[in-house]
């Protein structure tokens, strides 16, 4: 004897299959969805992440801007500019002319140091009285500039009158920025 199904047995395990077959095809595509979501997610989390980076190094920066101004400043006071070069140029004669004596400036030359700066050699003649001579050379030794005196030259000698004058040059170098 062979069993007999009744019919509401046999739709019910076709619904079931068919309920099995739907659920199964619900996981998968749940599951392909969250898989998409999730990388997603992880995409969103690095830009936040490098987000958050980026605006942390920007408040550093801004930071150590802040921290660093008077010392810009103060470089930026002590640097020749190109279009100070003439008014330099002025304030060494005035000098020279304030400690009594004569004083001209030659052989202008800008030596490159890097991409920023160059250094502009300056050769400086003065003549007049020891004390006004050498005074000048302190002058020179402490211009609020970032310089140096790299040579100096210094004689006595007689004026027409026969009075005593000393002689001396200088070979003066001062940094500058680079004319952009």
């Amino acid at each position: 004897m062979t069993p007999t199904t009744h019919k509401s047995t046999n739709m019910i395990a076709v619904f079931g299959s068919a309920f099995f077959v739907v659920s199964l095809a619900a996981l998968f595509i749940f599951s392909h969805l969250v898989s998409l979501k999730k990388e997603e997610y992880q995409r969103e989390t690095l830009a936040a992440a490098e987000a958050e980076a980026h605006n942390a190094a920007l408040s550093q920066l801004t930071r150590t801007l802040d921290e660093t101004k008077e010392d810009r400043d103060s470089v930026n006071g002590r640097i020749l500019k190109d279009e100070d070069v003439i008014g330099f140029l002025a304030l060494i004669e005035t000098l020279g002319k304030e400690q009594g004596v004569s004083l001209s400036t030659s052989a202008l030359t800008v030596e490159p140091i890097d991409a920023t700066f160059e250094r502009l050699v300056m050769s400086v003649a003065v003549s007049g009285p020891y004390q006004g001579v050498i005074r000048t050379l302190e002058v020179l030794e402490n211009l609020p500039y970032q310089s140096s005196v790299l040579h100096l030259q210094l004689s006595r000698g007689e004026a027409e009158d026969g009075s005593q004058v000393w002689k001396s040059t200088y070979d003066l170098t001062i940094t500058k920025f680079k004319k952009r």
